[in-house]
C-alpha cells in the first residue's frame, strides 16, 4: 500500500506541474469562440442508433438530437419532454400519453401520435432487437392511436414498471423521415441523416475527431442559447485536462485524480450523482465454486479501494447491493461482505483449492480502473490468492461480457447506471438476461424478478425486490463497492450548467440552457 501511495504522489506532482505549464502557455483559445461550446468526450460512440444505443457516448450524442416522451429525475419525479401528460390506469395495465402541442422536429414538422406509434412499433419488431424491453410477463404490449396527439399503451397484465419501461428515454423518430428504412437493427440507421426534436441538429461527424452540432430552430423549449456545439474526441485523460486548462475545450468529465491538480480560478467543478454501481463481477463459467467466490469477497476491502480511487467521500458513497444506495428500493439488510480475512481463509479452505488464482479483466485505457485492480491484487494476496491482471480495451471486454460461453477471465471490473425502477436490473440476474455478464441465475431469482415486474402495490413490490437483492448477493457473484459521482469541469466563461441539468449518462440533460458569458469570471492568463 505504501508503494502504491508513493507512486500516486509522484503522479499528482507531475499533474500539477503539467497544469501550471498549460496555463503559462495559454493561447486564450476560449475567448476566440464567441458562438460555440466545445465539450471533450473520451471516445467514439459504440452505437448511434437512437432506438437501441446504450453506451455513454452514443446516448450523449443521441440526447442532443432526439427527445423522449418523458424522463425521471434523480429523486424519482416524472419530467415531461415531448409528452404533455402521462397517465397510468389504476389497474396498472394501460398508460395514456398526450403530446405537447408545440413539439416539432428539426425540419419544422410537428411531432404527432403517428410518429410515436411508428417509433414504438419499430422497436416492438423482434427483428430490430428491442422487443424484449416492451414485454410484460413475456408478452408484448400493444399501442394504439386515439387522436393526433394521444396514444395508449396496453399491457397484457398489470405492471408496476409499465411507465418506466415504456415512456422513459425512448427517443421518438419522425415517421416521414424514417418510414422507408428497412433495417433498424444495426449500430447506425443507414440511408438517412438523423432528424429529431432535440435541442441540436447534427451537422458533421468525423470519426475519431469530433461531432459538430447546430442549434435546432424548432426546439420546443426555444432555440439554444449557444449556436454551435462541438464534441471533441480526446481519448487520453491527461491530454483532455491540458486542453481544458489551455482553453482549447470548455468542459469535460474528470476523475478525482485529475481534479486534485486543477486550478479552479478559471474552472468550476460540478460533482453530481448518476446512481451508478461500480462492481467486481464473477464469471461463473470459470469460478463455479461458491466457497471460493465468498473467500474472494471477504478478502476485499471496498473502503480501501474507494479511498485509493476516489480520495474523498465528496466523490463517492460505498455500495453494498445490486441497487445504488440512493435508490428507493435499496435494501440495507443483506450480507455486505465486510472485510474479514479469517472468514475469507475459512471459505478458501472449504473450497479445497491448493493454488488459488484468478484472472482479473479491466479497461486497460482507464487510469481509475488501473488503481482499482492494483488494490484488488494487493488485497487478495493477503489470503494467498494470486491475481493476474488482464487489461483489455473496452470493446473487447464488452464483447466478452456478452458472450455466454466466455472463459477468458475470472473476475472483471464493471459498472452500470440503470435508473430508479428495479425491474431494469433484471436482465443482469435472470436466466437468459441480455446483460447477464455473470453467467449465473437461480429459479428463485427468476421468480422474484418476474413477480416484481408485474406487482402494482408499492409495499408488496418493495418486499419482493428486497428478497431479490438478498437472493443475488447470497451467491457471491457480484461485489458492489461504489456509487461514485461524476465530476463535470466547466470553464467559467460558460454559465447555465445548473439549468442544463447534469444527469446520469447524458451529462447535460438539456444543453440548450448553456450560455456563453460576455465577461468571464475566471481567467486563463
Amino acid at each position: 500500500m505504501r508503494k502504491f501511495l508513493a507512486v500516486l504522489s509522484l503522479v499528482l506532482v507531475i499533474g500539477v506541474i503539467g497544469a501550471c505549464s498549460a496555463r503559462v502557455n495559454d493561447s486564450s483559445q476560449a475567448d476566440q469562440r464567441q458562438d460555440s461550446f466545445v465539450y471533450a468526450i473520451a471516445g467514439d460512440p459504440i452505437s448511434m442508433n437512437p432506438l437501441s444505443t446504450s453506451d455513454r457516448w452514443g446516448l450523449t450524442v443521441t440526447n442532443m438530437i432526439f427527445s423522449p416522451l418523458a424522463r425521471m429525475d434523480a429523486e424519482g419525479n416524472l419530467e415531461m419532454e415531448l409528452a404533455e401528460s402521462v397517465d397510468q390506469s389504476e389497474d396498472g395495465k394501460t398508460v395514456t400519453v398526450t403530446l405537447r402541442p408545440d413539439a416539432k422536429f428539426s425540419d419544422g414538422q410537428p411531432v404527432t401520435a403517428e410518429d410515436v406509434v411508428f417509433t414504438y412499433e419499430t422497436m416492438l419488431d423482434p427483428a430490430n432487437g428491442q422487443a424484449d424491453k416492451f414485454k410484460v410477463g413475456a408478452k408484448p404490449i400493444r399501442i394504439e392511436q386515439l387522436d393526433g396527439r394521444t396514444v395508449r399503451f396496453i399491457a397484457p397484465q398489470p405492471s408496476g414498471a409499465l411507465v418506466n419501461n415504456i415512456v422513459f428515454e425512448n427517443y421518438i423518430l419522425p415517421k416521414h423521415v424514417y418510414q422507408d428504412v428497412e433495417d433498424f437493427s444495426g449500430n447506425k440507421i443507414e440511408g438517412v441523416d438523423p432528424v429529431g426534436s432535440g435541442p441540436y441538429q447534427l451537422e458533421a461527424y468525423r470519426q475519431g475527431q469530433d461531432f459538430r452540432f447546430a442549434a435546432n430552430p424548432h426546439y420546443y423549449k426555444g432555440k439554444a442559447k449557444i449556436d454551435k456545439v462541438i464534441f471533441q474526441i480526446i481519448k487520453n485523460a491527461q491530454t483532455t485536462k491540458a486542453a481544458l486548462l489551455s482553453g482549447e475545450i470548455d468542459a469535460t468529465l474528470l476523475e478525482p485524480l485529475d481534479v486534485l491538480s486543477i486550478d479552479s480560478d478559471a474552472i468550476q467543478l460540478y460533482p453530481y450523482s448518476e446512481g451508478r454501481v461500480g462492481y467486481i463481477g464473477v464469471n461463473t463459467n470459470t469460478v463455479d465454486d461458491e466457497n471460493f467466490r465468498k473467500a474472494i469477497f471477504y478478502a476485499l476491502d471496498r473502503e480501501e479501494i474507494n479511498q485509493a480511487a476516489y480520495f474523498d467521500e465528496t466523490y463517492y458513497t460505498s455500495a453494498h447491493s445490486i441497487l445504488p444506495p440512493s435508490n428507493p428500493y435499496y435494501y440495507d439488510d443483506i450480507d455486505k461482505y465486510h472485510t474479514d480475512l479469517d472468514k475469507a481463509k475459512a471459505y478458501l479452505d472449504q473450497s479445497g483449492l491448493k493454488h488459488p488464482r484468478v484472472r482479473l479483466a479491466y479497461n486497460g485505457e482507464s487510469q481509475l480502473e488501473q488503481t482499482i485492480v492494483t488494490m484488488v491484487q494487493e488485497q487478495l494476496a493477503k489470503v494467498g490468492i494470486e491475481t493476474e491482471l488482464k487489461p483489455m480495451d473496452s470493446a473487447a471486454l464488452s464483447a466478452a461480457n456478452h458472450d455466454p460461453k466466455s472463459t477468458s477471465y475470472d473476475l472483471f471490473i464493471g459498472g452500470y447506471i440503470m435508473g430508479l425502477d428495479p425491474s431494469a436490473y433484471a436482465p443482469f440476474y435472470t436466466t437468459g438476461g441480455a446483460k447477464n455478464y455473470f453467467k449465473f441465475s437461480t429459479p428463485e431469482g427468476d421468480r422474484l424478478f418476474q413477480a416484481g415486474e408485474v406487482e402494482v402495490d408499492p409495499d408488496r413490490r418493495k418486499a419482493i425486490y428486497n428478497q431479490a437483492q438478498s437472493e443475488v448477493m447470497s451467491h457471491a457473484i457480484f461485489y458492489p463497492y461504489v456509487d461514485n459521482k461524476k465530476i463535470m469541469a466547466v470553464d467559467k466563461r460558460i454559465s447555465g450548467v445548473e439549468a442544463a441539468n447534469l444527469v446520469p449518462i447524458y451529462q447535460f440533460g438539456d444543453a440548450s440552457q448553456l450560455e456563453i458569458q460576455t465577461t468571464k469570471e475566471g481567467s486563463h492568463d
